[in-house]
């Protein structure tokens, strides 16, 4: 994802890290909750949905509405609920 934010940047030489989440998520055998907002400014809304796609079931999305680092706030009682309902299915 750097790389394409940053082109213009060594992301490569200066990351020594692979964060292939789309690849690692289709191993987990865990519940997954995905949240992600199409107004987030850093990562694509795409991107988010990638992830979900590649999970197996169970896994829920969470759209909520917001920037990457304010969303969960301006979201509220969505996102909220949306952690109730995962944490808690069923009540």
């Amino acid at each position: 994802m750097a790389k394409q934010l940053y082109p213009y940047l060594p992301v490569g030489w200066l990351s020594q890290f692979k964060y292939d989440t789309e690849y690692h998520v289709q191993n987990l055998r865990c519940p997954v909750l995905v949240i992600h907002s199409p107004e987030d400014e850093i990562l694509p809304f795409a991107e988010g949905r990638k992830i979900y796609d590649a999970a197996v079931d169970p896994k829920q999305f969470l759209q909520i509405h917001g920037g990457h680092n304010d969303g969960y706030m301006l979201s509220g009682k969505i996102y909220l609920d949306g952690l109730r309902a995962f944490i808690h299915p069923g009540t």
